[in-house]
């Protein structure tokens, strides 16, 4: 059973089923793609048949969408941190949260307020 913390080595399946799947020089861990449509992100993507028109560009399927794409590697290995000569850069993390108004708050806990008191108001009546 592998440790959490390590890289994975293949995959889920016995055996590895594709040798030609770049690899990080660092860890030995698959180099993480991602498909340009839905953005599905991973290394288990299947290779699809060579393009009709004979170039010999390698393309890889998306399991999501079935979209065929030449796959374009992250520029950084997601288990060691190596870094690449090309691929693309992961999206930046969001930035810092807006601050919450607190008039925005009191408004919506007046509301719950008053539209409690109604029921209260209603429910006696009965």
């Amino acid at each position: 059973m592998a440790v959490p913390d390590e890289p994975p080595t293949g995959s889920c399946m016995p055996g590895d089923d594709q040798p030609r799947w770049p690899r990080c020089p660092g860890c030995g861990a698959r180099r993480l793609t991602r498909c340009p449509v839905c953005y599905t992100a991973g290394v288990d993507f299947a290779w699809a048949d060579p393009a009709p028109d004979g170039t010999p560009i390698e393309r890889i399927i998306c399991p999501t969408c079935d979209e065929v794409f030449a796959p374009r590697y992250a520029r950084q290995c997601e288990w060691c941190g190596h870094g690449f000569a090309e691929g693309y850069e992961p999206p930046a993390p969001p930035g810092p949260r807006e601050p919450v108004n607190r008039r925005a708050v009191a408004v919506t806990l007046a509301i719950l307020a008053a539209a409690a008191a109604v029921v209260v108001y209603l429910a006696w009546l009965l």
